[in-house]
């Protein structure tokens, strides 16, 4: 899928693609403001209208993805980013799920690295631990949307607590039995 297709007020403009041997990076506008979190912590006083319109920004910005068949897989208040209008901008930093489709995730060695708090439960806690490698889809994106709905819309921060879950897989490990 080629950039241009993702125009829209919601979602961060992709202005350059850079490669380095097999990396791939992308070249985004600086977002003076920073995230939606950063943001909120440097203005304890945001009103509730604020919020709310962060939240509506997140979703029109998905909306728009999920009509396009383009699941976003890392939705967190991280990755919205504020523009100089004070608009959300639907973003990931780090552009390593975002895919279009349902494309086969099977491959040999995989790193998985998530924040157990926007992971959906049907991935967190699967049977198959190979379920945790799926692609995104949009009933993932709108659970991880839920989420940061909620970490915007509250006076509360939770960014202390450690939560993230890191786990190398290369093939499926050996349960052991555990008497009664």
């Amino acid at each position: 899928m080629r950039h241009g297709r993702l125009s829209h007020p919601n979602i961060s403009r992709i202005l350059e693609l850079c490669t380095d041997g097999s990396t791939l990076g992308t070249l985004m506008p600086l977002y003076t403001l920073g995230n939606a979190i950063q943001y909120l912590q440097r203005h304890p006083g945001s009103t509730d209208g604020e919020r709310i319109d962060l939240a509506a920004d997140l979703l029109k910005g998905l909306a728009f993805l999920h009509e396009l068949d383009v699941t976003h897989g890392n939705i967190r208040g991280e990755n919205i980013m504020i523009d100089d209008t004070k608009r959300g901008v639907l973003c990931d930093a780090q552009y390593k799920t975002m895919m279009a489709g349902d494309a086969d995730p099977s491959s040999g060695y995989v790193h998985f690295d998530s924040d157990c708090r926007w992971t959906a439960p049907e991935k967190l806690f699967n049977k198959e631990p190979r379920a945790m490698l799926a692609q995104a889809n949009k009933a993932v994106d709108i659970y991880a949307a839920a989420l940061t709905i909620v970490q915007v819309s509250s006076p509360l921060t939770f960014q202390s607590l450690k939560s993230s879950l890191f786990s190398d897989v290369d093939s499926p490990p050996t349960l052991r039995a555990h008497p009664q």
